[in-house]
């Protein structure tokens, strides 16, 4: 299993309660009963499967981006 800094797990977390939330319709939904509710359940597996999706999503593009940056030329407009 992959080591996660915490300031990544916390993004994680926010990404996926943003998600959760956008597909609970009530009260019921967010707060259950004390045993659970396997709908909620599901919806927050699935919620932070997508976010990690989102985050390694951003991590291939913030690479790319590195690795298509051009270096600069400390001698530019120089002269």
């Amino acid at each position: 299993m992959a080591v996660v800094d915490e300031g990544r797990k916390r993004v994680i977390g926010i990404m996926a309660a943003i998600l959760v939330s956008l597909h609970m319709r009530t009260a019921d939904d967010l707060f259950g009963g004390p045993q659970g509710s396997p709908r909620t359940d599901k919806l927050i597996a699935a919620s932070i499967q997508w976010a990690e999706k989102i985050m390694a999503k951003l991590d291939e593009r913030r690479q790319e981006s590195n690795t298509n940056e051009q270096p600069r030329d400390s001698d530019e407009g120089e002269g």
